[in-house]
Parts: structure tokens; C-alpha cells; sequence
């Protein structure tokens, strides 16, 4: 009897082998990536990168060789647009894929992947593009979320860098100094790197920091209480000791640098290392701990100096350098530090600053522009720009609102519902019992004292009269009846889903102002960019409808991102930059309308800011200072 026997197959090798095998890193540096991981879940691939250990495409043609497939070469290979479209964005990142080439005539598309062997993954978003065929390569995870970001959202992040030129200056008193580029007796070295210390109480700010520092090529230890940083600080030498001030003062070596908050220790050197995403992250999360509440106004106004100064034409490493400033300026109630330099386009954060400040002293909005308009030190410019902008963003507050009078006992409001229609746009006045005076797009009440008021509704005049909705812990069937018979317009349950309250409020609500919250102008008095970001700040879904001398068109918005344009043949992003260039025309906002199609897909601020480049190109190739190509 002859037995057969199945050849053995080769095991794949693993990434670390095949990096080691290359010669692409070396044991240290790989197990510096493996002890981030321990500490900091994620691929070993993302930990290299973010330690400046090795490029994207060397990582990339890593993971080709372990997957068996190409490689996609993030700084040699670009991404077609007409790819891009083949697939969604939100399947793009679900599925960690990136569509970056597509043959029409064939039905070819090229996708990278983060994972190359995920069959249901490459069969899924090639039934979402139509292809007939799908050629996959292997590209990094962090490579891969970066430019989805880029291309489809306008986020103009930066590549991975090398620890070489990540470095932070030397030269600067407020940072650490960089780390040695060559082995040699430096105290503060470990490995050739230098050693750097972060000790914070707050663990994902601590995390962060370190995170911050290890991209930039610095060998990090992190300090969860003052004891274990004067013990780490006790038992070598450091190049830097960064402890936040609530620990500083029980930490004593001649090397610590208290910080308060990391957007100020940061902001001089974080955009200059290509580290902007990791220290605005930072800047954020340091900001939501520190202002609570007022945290959503301070990023409303740091997204405020970015659009303003972007206007300007800066580039893109100033306007992060920016917006870390305004951070930076929130966490110190907007009162501006004194600086060794200028910053790119600090007359637009004075001019915030001295807007939000006087808000923060309860300042109405019309009060704070009086503010603004009456400093003499500011920038006119500056000031011109800001006052449009507050001046448009008070005549569109009340587009697509409603309000409603929630009438309640003590300590039994419906705080889950009221969040909810808070947060879809509805102004809620809160009572126990009803008000003498006032007017109300609604009214949602308990039932003791809804009844009360519909009672007293029903001896009183209809006209204008709100619709009234009750509120019930139980579904008890007598008083439905009678709420319904004095005129409520329906009775909820405890259990009722806060959409459906939501959506009735609306429907009621808007039989009373069926033109509700339209507004209109001309783009004299209020430039197309204007209205777009207060919409996009706003949140809003609306359609802004254009009749001008170049002929009409509309802009779809849905939750403050842009979606569609029109005018003319155009659609898309090639329409909605063909607007950008209207400076007279009248408008209409349209709230709650509806987008005929989704044909742009990106980042609002993003496709303005091209909007704007493209307009400034447009405008010198006019004056004759730009060639025509």
C-alpha cells in the first residue's frame, strides 16, 4: 500500500522578520516598537511609524512581500479622483481600503488595503464601485487613514517623518533640547536617543504627551504619580522632565519644565516637526478637561481663526501653528501671551480673542462686535473679516430653529429628550409652571401641569396658539382621552423613542410657519464662503439657492458638510468652486431642504480652502504674475 504525503508548506514570515531581514530596522529599534505596543495597542507596522522608524514605503513594500501582493507606494503612486468616487467614504474606512486607480474600459479598479488577505472586505467594496476586477496592494494602516483623510475630506495631514527632521529645536528655552544625532557622552541619552520624562495626573493627556515626543525621536518614559517621576528622575539622566504644574512642585531636578497645558508647550514647535494632527488632538483633549461646558465654543472659535486666516493664504503649517495659539488662548480665557516672534496671521486670532472675551463677560453678540470695532490696536482687516462673519452668523441663528417651552416639575425634566432636541437645533425654555408671557413653536409638558395649560388654552383666543404635547410616565388611557378631547395634539409614554417626539414637535411646529427660518440677501452684503462656514459651524442641513449674473445654482448642506452643487452643466466639487467666484448675486436658505444627490464628499473646510487657492491662482494668472500652463 502507498502512502502519499502532503508536502509541507513554508510558513509565511512575519513582518518583524521580513524589517530585520531587509536590513529596514534593527533589534533595538524593533523592540522599541514592540514595547509602544505593549503599552499602546495597534499594529506593529503603525508603531514603526509613528516612531519615525522606518518611511510608509518601506513599511508598504514590507507588507507586500508578507501578503504576497504589490505594494502601493504612498510617495510615488498618486490617487485618481474618478477612483476615488468608485467608493464610498464611509466604506472606505470601515473597510480600511483606498481606491486609487480605475480603468473605465475595463472595469479595472486598483485598491490598497491595509489587510490584503480580507477576501469579504476586497468583494464588498468591489460590489460597491461596479468592478468587474480588482487588483489589491498592500499599503500601511496609518498610510491608508491618512490619505482617506486627505482625499476625501481635505484634511491636509502630514506624512510619517523621520526622527531627523521631527526634531525639536535646541535652541528654544520653552522646549527640550533635540535629541543627539550622534552617539556620543551626553548624560540625557539612552540608546542614542535622547530621554525625555512626562508625568501627568490626566492618563490619556499623559499618553498623548508621550506619544508626541516618541514621534519626534525621543526615548520616552511616562510617570503615573509625582513619586514614580522623582524615583525615574533619581535613576539616571534625563534630557528633559515635562510635569504638569499640579506635580511640579513635588518633583524637584534641575531639568523639569512644568507646563500647564500642553497647546502652550507645544504650539512653537508641534507644526514646524510635522507633528500638527498629534498636538491638535492634544490641544483638544487638554481644552474638553479644562473648559467643560465652554469647550464647544472655544473650538467653534479655533475653527473661526483657521477659516479667517486661511482666507490670507497661508499655508498650511501656519494656520496649524495658528490654531494651536487659539487654543492655546481659550484655556487662558483668550488673553493673548507675549511672543519672541510673529505668528503668520496672529491679527486674526486678536481679533477672536478680543470678540470671545467680551462674550465671556456676558457680552451679547452685538455687544462684543461693538468691542471689536472700537479697539484701535486690532487689524482693520482683520476686523472687517470677523464683524461680516458675526454679522451673518446672527442673521442665519434662527435659520431652522424652533422653540419650545418645556413645562415640567421640579427635578422631572426629560434631560435625555430635551439633550436630544437640543441638539437638533431647537431653543428649549425650561418652566414649572407656565410663564405669563411668551411664544413657543411648542410646548411638551407632564401631565399635571400640560392639562393645566390646555385648559386654560381652550377658554383663551386659538389664534397662535401653540401646539401642546404631553408627557406621560404611564400610558393611562383617561387622561389621553381627555388631553386629546381639551386639544393636545399627542400624549407620549416614558418609552416613546426621542426621534419620534423629535419629528412630531417639527411636523407641529412647522404648520404654524410653513416659511420657517428662510433667509435671504445678497452675496454684496454677505460673501458665498461667509455663509457656508456659519452653516458648517451651525451643523446645518439646508440648500442655499444663488440667482445671480452668472446664472443660478444651489449648494446642498447636510449636518454642516457640504454634499452637492450645481449651476449651469457643472455638479460637484468643479460647481461648487465655480460659485466660490460669485460676488453678486442674491441668496435664499432653504432650511431642512434636501440634497438632490450626494456629488462632494470632504471636509468643508477643506474644499474652501482649495476654493480659496484656486480663486488666488485664478486671480494672479488674470494680472499676468502667473503663466498659463
Amino acid at each position: 500500500m502507498q502512502t502519499r504525503v502532503k508536502p509541507l508548506r513554508r510558513p509565511r514570515e512575519r513582518l518583524s522578520e521580513i524589517l530585520l531581514r531587509s536590513g529596514a530596522v534593527d533589534a533595538t529599534a524593533l523592540d522599541r516598537a514592540l514595547d509602544r505596543q505593549r503599552v499602546q495597542p495597534g499594529r506593529l507596522g503603525t508603531q514603526l511609524l509613528s516612531l519615525g522608524l522606518v518611511t510608509e514605503d518601506t513599511l508598504a513594500q514590507a507588507l507586500g512581500l508578507l501578503h504576497r501582493v504589490p505594494p502601493f507606494l504612498p510617495s510615488r503612486m498618486p490617487v485618481e479622483p474618478r477612483a476615488l468616487a468608485r467608493v464610498p467614504l464611509e466604506l472606505a474606512r470601515r473597510l480600511r481600503v483606498l481606491p486609487i486607480g480605475w480603468d473605465p474600459e475595463r472595469g479595472v479598479l486598483d485598491l490598497a488595503a491595509a489587510d490584503p488577505d480580507n477576501v469579504s472586505a476586497v468583494d464588498e467594496a468591489r460590489f460597491a464601485s461596479g468592478a468587474r476586477k480588482v487588483n489589491v496592494l498592500a499599503a500601511p494602516e496609518a498610510a491608508i487613514a491618512r490619505l482617506i483623510a486627505r482625499h476625501y475630506e481635505g484634511v491636509l495631514e502630514e506624512p510619517a517623518f523621520a526622527p531627523e527632521i521631527a526634531a525639536l529645536s535646541s535652541k528654544d528655552e520653552q522646549g527640550p533640547p533635540g535629541p543627539p544625532r550622534e552617539r556620543g557622552s551626553d548624560p540625557g541619552r539612552h540608546g542614542g536617543k535622547a530621554r525625555v520624562l512626562v508625568a501627568d495626573p490626566e492618563p490619556r493627556r499623559r499618553r498623548a504627551m508621550a506619544a508626541l515626543f516618541e514621534a519626534a525621536g525621543y526615548d520616552v518614559r511616562r510617570a503615573g504619580s509625582a513619586a514614580e517621576a522623582r524615583d525615574l528622575l533619581r535613576s539616571g539622566e534625563w534630557a528633559a522632565a515635562w510635569v504638569q504644574e499640579e506635580w511640579a512642585p513635588h518633583v524637584t531636578h534641575p531639568r523639569v519644565r512644568s507646563f500647564d497645558d500642553p497647546a502652550a508647550a507645544l504650539e512653537e514647535h508641534a507644526a514646524a516637526a510635522g507633528l500638527a494632527a498629534e498636538a491638535q488632538a492634544l490641544a483638544e483633549e487638554a481644552s474638553r478637561l479644562a473648559l467643560g461646558d465652554g469647550f464647544p465654543r472655544a473650538r467653534q472659535a479655533a475653527a473661526l481663526v483657521r477659516f479667517l486666516a486661511g482666507r490670507r493664504g497661508l499655508g498650511a503649517g501656519a494656520l496649524d501653528r495658528l490654531e494651536l495659539a487659539a487654543w492655546r488662548a481659550a484655556l487662558a480665557g483668550w488673553s493673548l501671551p507675549s511672543r519672541s516672534r510673529p505668528l503668520s496671521g496672529e491679527e486674526v486670532l486678536r481679533a477672536v480673542a478680543c470678540y470671545e472675551g467680551a462674550l465671556g463677560t456676558g457680552a451679547t453678540p452685538a455687544g462684543a462686535a461693538d468691542a471689536v470695532r472700537a479697539d484701535p490696536c486690532l487689524d482693520p482687516d482683520a476686523v472687517t473679516g470677523l464683524l461680516r462673519w458675526a454679522d451673518g452668523a446672527h442673521l442665519l441663528e434662527q435659520a431652522g430653529s424652533f422653540s419650545v417651552l418645556a413645562l415640567f416639575p421640579e427635578a422631572a425634566f426629560p434631560e435625555a429628550l430635551l439633550s436630544r432636541l437640543g441638539q437638533g437645533g431647537w431653543k428649549v425654555e425650561r418652566a414649572e409652571a407656565p410663564p405669563p408671557e411668551g411664544r413657543w413653536d411648542a410646548v411638551l409638558a407632564a401631565v399635571g401641569p400640560g392639562l393645566s395649560l390646555l385648559e386654560a388654552l381652550g377658554r383663551a383666543s386659538p389664534e397662535g396658539r401653540p401646539p401642546v404635547f404631553l408627557l406621560s410616565p404611564t400610558d393611562s388611557g383617561p387622561d389621553t382621552m381627555y388631553a386629546l378631547r381639551l386639544g393636545a395634539e399627542d400624549v407620549f409614554t416614558a418609552d416613546t423613542h426621542p426621534e419620534v417626539v423629535a419629528a412630531k414637535l417639527e411636523r407641529a411646529a412647522g404648520r404654524g410657519r410653513p416659511d420657517r427660518g428662510v433667509v435671504s440677501g445678497n452675496l454684496r452684503d454677505m460673501g458665498f464662503a461667509d455663509i457656508v462656514q456659519i452653516l458648517a459651524n451651525g451643523l446645518k442641513t439646508a440648500v442655499l439657492r444663488l440667482e445671480g449674473p452668472e446664472g443660478a445654482a444651489e449648494v446642498a448642506l447636510r449636518d454642516g458638510a457640504i454634499v452637492d452643487a450645481r449651476t449651469g452643466p457643472l455638479e460637484g466639487e468643479d460647481a461648487l468652486y465655480a460659485i466660490m467666484g460669485w460676488a453678486d448675486g442674491a441668496f435664499r436658505i432653504e432650511p431642512d431642504a434636501r440634497a438632490r444627490a450626494q456629488t462632494i464628499q470632504g471636509n468643508t473646510e477643506g474644499l474652501l480652502m482649495e476654493g480659496f487657492r484656486r480663486l488666488d491662482e485664478r486671480h494672479r494668472r488674470g494680472s499676468g504674475t502667473v503663466p498659463e500652463l
